[in-house]
C-alpha cells in the first residue's frame, strides 16, 4: 500500500455528492506498471480504479503536472451528507525497476608482495659446508701412510677456515656497504565503492472531480503528500 486519505462531506451540505475522478502525480511512474485506487464509503462496499500510473490522459487537473493518474470511478461514488470515503493506493513495481538495482561491489583485498629476505647465518653455512668439503678432499690427497703431513694440511685449513669465519662476522667499517633488512610496503587500501541510489518515487494527491445537486464540488487542503515508495 503506497498511502491513505480520506474525504468527509460536510453535515451542512443540502444535497450528496457524486464523486468520478481522483488525481494522483507520481514522481517517476516508469516504476510501477500499474496502480488501483480503492474507496469505500462509510465502511460499505468498496470502489476500485485500476490504471498505469503517468499513463496519458486529459484531465485539466493534470495539465502540466508530471506523472499525474486519472483514477476513474464508473459508477460515481456517491457521498451522503456527513459521509466519509476512505481511499487506499496499491502499486504494481516493474520488473526491470527492481532489476535496476545496482548491487554494492564486495571489498577486495589486495595482498601484500612477498620480498625475500636473506635470513641470518646464511653466508655462514655456505662456508661452512664449502669448507667442510676442502677437508675432506685434503683427507683424500694426503698419503695414508703419512699421518704428520696430514695432521699439519688439515690444522692450516681449520685455521683457514676459522679466519674466514671471524672476518664475516666482524662489524664493517664506516665505508663497507651492508645489507638492509628488505620491508615490505603495507598494501593499498581498497577504494570504497559509493553506496547505489535506490529509485523512488514521490505520490501526491492532487484533487477530485465531484458535484452535487448545486454545482462543483471544491476539496481542500490539497494538494497532499501520499509519502515515497523505494525500491529495495
Amino acid at each position: 500500500m503506497v498511502g491513505t486519505f480520506t474525504v468527509t462531506s460536510p453535515t451542512t451540505n443540502p444535497c450528496a455528492q457524486s464523486l468520478t475522478d481522483a488525481f494522483v502525480s507520481f514522481s517517476d511512474a516508469a516504476l510501477f506498471t500499474a496502480s488501483t485506487l480503492t474507496a469505500t464509503v462509510n465502511g460499505g462496499t468498496p470502489q476500485t480504479s485500476t490504471v498505469v500510473p503517468g499513463a496519458t490522459n486529459t484531465a485539466s487537473a493534470c495539465s502540466g503536472i508530471t506523472g499525474c493518474t486519472d483514477y476513474n470511478f464508473s459508477p460515481p461514488i456517491a457521498i451522503p451528507t456527513g459521509g466519509v470515503v476512505s481511499f487506499s493506493l496499491t502499486v504494481t513495481i516493474a520488473a526491470t525497476a527492481a532489476s535496476s538495482v545496482a548491487m554494492a561491489q564486495p571489498p577486495r583485498f589486495v595482498l601484500a608482495g612477498m620480498i625475500p629476505v636473506p635470513k641470518a647465518g646464511g653466508q655462514m653455512a655456505g662456508l661452512l659446508i664449502g669448507w667442510l668439503g676442502c677437508l675432506a678432499m685434503l683427507g683424500l690427497m694426503v698419503p695414508l701412510s703419512s699421518p704428520r703431513r696430514r695432521r699439519v694440511l688439515m690444522a692450516g685449513a681449520v685455521l683457514i677456515l676459522v679466519s674466514a669465519t671471524v672476518s664475516c662476522d666482524l662489524p664493517k667499517g664506516p665505508g663497507a656497504s651492508s645489507h638492509a633488512a628488505a620491508t615490505s610496503a603495507p598494501p593499498p587500501r581498497p577504494t570504497p565503492k559509493p553506496t547505489p541510489t535506490l529509485p523512488s518515487s514521490s505520490q501526491e494527491l492532487i484533487g477530485f472531480s465531484a458535484t452535487d445537486c448545486i454545482g462543483t464540488v471544491t476539496f481542500s487542503p490539497l494538494p497532499e503528500n501520499l509519502g515515497t515508495v523505494t525500491i529495495p
